[in-house]
């Protein structure tokens, strides 16, 4: 919430510095029970994601704003609650200062659904910096993306960011812009990925006496979810990138699970296997990581969508590393996405 909130006041454009897109983002806060839904607006599109550690629903609407102009609102009941209103001028949050902030749903899909009606694609995948250029991790959520990520920073790369990648096209090149230096990690990743392996990983006592790692003191991401939050920017042992890089490499993960049959074949575990993905396959892989899910079809652009994807191919591949489950084949990993990217 600081970093939003800092931006906002001192009157910087979300976008502006990002890309030739401007933005103007406003956002009020208030103690009371938002009034969600609105007579001047109708359900276009609606989302209820169940999972082991999270509930949360959105739904889109579309009508008019006050003004009598066109206008979207996207709503969130989730641990935050509020609203994104789009219209012409930009986007405007009204969010209840009980529970999760703005700024976690703001840099996924909050800004997606602007982008993405912007011409501008959102791939559900972690932005990293090599060099002079970008690339992008995907994942299906909890297979890995997270923690070799981490690892990747480790190696030498710097994160641009977490989750959602922007990918917008100027000047006949994709470049990848950094959005807020905060990663969201599992406490277990953040004990086993930590650089140093100090800061989150020595022990100390909980309130109730009891031993605790240093990656269980990490700010929550809500108070019911135990997802932490990692302020990149503070950190002396990862780097942040703040500036932009053109995309040149998509990666695609496939973890491999251990038979226990051939635990011992250590050989085969730390093998590592990067290759090409046909486009029309690799289409089909960036479809599933897409940010919006279903919207797509109810806002009328799938098919601007896929034309602005097969573009993106045709510049920056997508390849497949696959490699064996365990936190141990990690540095591997790393240093193999770093020769083929650099």
């Amino acid at each position: 919430m600081e970093l939003f909130a800092r931006d906002l006041a001192q009157g910087k454009r979300v976008g502006e510095a990002s890309s030739r897109l401007a933005l103007q983002v406003d956002l009020a806060e208030t103690n009371e029970i938002l009034e969600i839904k609105s007579r001047h607006h109708k359900p276009l599109w609606s989302l209820i994601d169940e999972g082991e550690r999270y509930s949360s629903e959105m739904t889109l609407y579309e009508g008019q704003d006050s003004q009598g102009q066109p206008s979207q609102m996207l709503a969130i009941m989730c641990e935050g609650k509020g609203t994104f209103h789009y219209t012409r001028q930009g986007i405007k949050v009204h969010w209840q200062k009980e529970g999760t902030g703005p700024e976690h749903y703001f840099q996924s899909m909050g800004l997606g659904f602007w982008l993405e009606q912007q011409g501008v694609p959102c791939i559900h995948a972690n932005a990293l910096a090599i060099n002079d250029t970008a690339i992008g991790i995907l994942a299906p959520s909890q297979t890995g993306k997270t923690t070799l990520t981490m690892a990747l920073m480790k190696a030498g790369m710097a994160m641009m960011s977490d989750d959602m990648m922007a990918v917008h096209s100027i000047d006949n090149e994709y470049r990848v812009y950094p959005g807020w230096p905060l990663f969201r990690v599992w406490p277990d990743t953040a004990k086993a990925i930590e650089p140093n392996g100090a800061e989150y990983t020595k022990q100390a006592k909980g309130p109730e006496g009891k031993e605790q790692s240093k990656a269980e003191e990490l700010p929550r991401v809500h108070s019911r979810f135990d997802k932490r939050v990692i302020d990149i920017g503070t950190r002396t042992d990862f780097d942040f990138c703040s500036t932009a890089r053109p995309l040149k490499h998509l990666y695609l993960l496939e973890r491999r699970e251990i038979e226990s049959s051939d635990a011992t074949d250590n050989k085969q575990h730390n093998t590592v296997k990067i290759e090409s993905i046909k486009p029309a396959h690799a289409l089909m892989h960036l479809l599933q990581n897409s940010m919006l899910g279903g919207a797509y079809k109810a806002l009328g652009i799938e098919q601007q969508r896929l034309t602005a994807l097969a573009k993106l191919l045709e510049q920056v591949p997508l390849k497949k590393v696959s490699y064996s489950s365990g936190m141990q084949h990690l540095p591997s990993v790393a240093q193999a996405i770093l020769a083929d990217a650099s």
